[in-house]
C-alpha cells in the first residue's frame, strides 16, 4: 500500500511540474502601474504574466523593462473567456528610445518623453481565437501580439489601455523563455488558486480543492 501511495504522489508531482511549461510566472501587480510607479518586469525575456484589469475609463497600465540593444521584446494580450468581455479589445503600446515618433491613439494620453517613440498594436481580426491553459484549466480569447527588437539599450515601457472607454480584466504575457525555480514551483498551488479566482471560477475551484483534500486524506490514511 505504501508503494502505491509513493507512486501516486510521484505521478501527481510529475503531472503538475510538466504542466508548468504552459503556465506563465505571475508578475507582481501590486503597484499603481503609472509611468511614475510602473509594474516592474525583471528579466523581460522570461515568460511572465500580469493578471489584472483596467478598472477606470482612460486608465493606462505601465510595465517597465530594462532591455539591451538587439534583444527581443515580446508581449501578448489575452482576455479571460468571460461573456461580458467577448467584445473587449484593449490596445497595447511600447514606449522607449529609438522607436518611431509618429503614432496615434484615441481618447488616451500616453506619457512619452522627448527622446522616446511609440509602437502601437491593436487587435485587427473579426474572429476570436481561443487558448486553453491546461495547468489552471482556464480559457482565454487570444488578442494581439507585439514583437520587436530593441533599437538601443535602455528603459522601455509596455502599456495596456482601451481606446473605446471600456473597462475589464486582461492577462498580459511578456517574454517567451520558460524558467521555473524550485521555490516558484512550490508556489504553484497558490498560483493555480489565484488564477482561477481571477477567472471567476470560484465554484469549480472550491469543488476541485475539496476533492483534492479528500484524496489527500485518503492517501494519508493508508499510511496507518
Amino acid at each position: 500500500m505504501k508503494n502505491i501511495l509513493i507512486i501516486t504522489m510521484v505521478f501527481i508531482f510529475v503531472v503538475v511540474v510538466s504542466q508548468t511549461i504552459w503556465a506563465h510566472k505571475p508578475v507582481n501587480v501590486n503597484y499603481p502601474a503609472t509611468r511614475e510607479d510602473p509594474i516592474i518586469v525583471n528579466d523581460h525575456q522570461i515568460s511572465w504574466a500580469a493578471y489584472t484589469e483596467l478598472s477606470t475609463i482612460n486608465e493606462v497600465d505601465y510595465y517597465r523593462l530594462e532591455v539591451n540593444e538587439g534583444e527581443e521584446i515580446y508581449a501578448n494580450l489575452l482576455i479571460p473567456k468571460i461573456e461580458r468581455l467577448k467584445d473587449y479589445d484593449p490596445t497595447i503600446a511600447l514606449i522607449g528610445p529609438g522607436l518611431p515618433k509618429d503614432y496615434e491613439v484615441n481618447n488616451i494620453q500616453l506619457q512619452v518623453k522627448d527622446d522616446e517613440g511609440v509602437i502601437v498594436k491593436r487587435y485587427g481580426s473579426d474572429s476570436l481565437e481561443e487558448f486553453y491553459e491546461p495547468f489552471t484549466m482556464t480559457r482565454y480569447y487570444v488578442k494581439q501580439t507585439l514583437i520587436t527588437k530593441a533599437p538601443v539599450t535602455g528603459s522601455y515601457h509596455l502599456t495596456v489601455f482601451n481606446e473605446d472607454n471600456q473597462k475589464g480584466k486582461y492577462v498580459f504575457a511578456i517574454g517567451r523563455k520558460e524558467v521555473w525555480r524550485p521555490a516558484e514551483i512550490a508556489k504553484l498551488p497558490k498560483t493555480w488558486w489565484d488564477v482561477r479566482i481571477f477567472m471567476e471560477k470560484e465554484k469549480s475551484t472550491y469543488a476541485i480543492t475539496l476533492g483534492i483534500g479528500v484524496l489527500g486524506l485518503y492517501l494519508l490514511s493508508t499510511l496507518f
